[in-house]
Formats: C-alpha cells, sequence, structure tokens
C-alpha cells in the first residue's frame, strides 16, 4: 500500500520549545531530519512542504509513520505526525 505521510520538524527560524534546557531540539535539524526521513526503509520520494518549509512529505510503500516519527524524535529532539494518507 503506498502511503503519503506529513511530518513537523524543526527549522532553524523557530525558536525550540526545549531551546532553554540547551535540548538536540536547537532548530537546525531541518536537514538531518530530512536525509533520516528520506534513508528510511521503503521511502520513495521525500520533499520539504509548507509555507516555513516545517514539515517532510514522505511517499513510499510500506514505510511505517510511527517508527519513522520516533527515529526523528530520537535524533532531532522533536517530531509530531501531521497525516497519514493513501496515494492511489
Amino acid at each position: 500500500m503506498k502511503q503519503k505521510i506529513v511530518i513537523t520538524v524543526p527549522v532553524k527560524e523557530q525558536k525550540s520549545f526545549f531551546s532553554c534546557f540547551n535540548f538536540l531540539c536547537d532548530g537546525a535539524g531541518g536537514s538531518k531530519a530530512f536525509q533520516i526521513a528520506a534513508g528510511f526503509s521503503g521511502v520513495d520520494r521525500a520533499a520539504y512542504v509548507g509555507n516555513s518549509r516545517d514539515k517532510i512529505e514522505v511517499a513510499g510503500d510500506g514505510v511505517d509513520a510511527v517508527k519513522l516519527t520516533t527515529k526523528l524524535q530520537k535524533k532531532v529532539g522533536f517530531a509530531a505526525l501531521e497525516s497519514v494518507t493513501e496515494v492511489k
């Protein structure tokens, strides 16, 4: 089943909620998150979307959205699953 997944990640212009704690989420996670998402198992296509390019849209066959979001949370510090839709 081919699906489209949209995940929100921090970008450099945004201040992180955790920035006062000097957490991993310093806003520089955009490109790192994109590399992780593009290299994830089953991903055919990855692209930035949104007005401020704070969302990553991933399309592929058999991509586990929860595992991808969890991996991004561990590596970047913040990631929120926006939507998962089936592509026909």
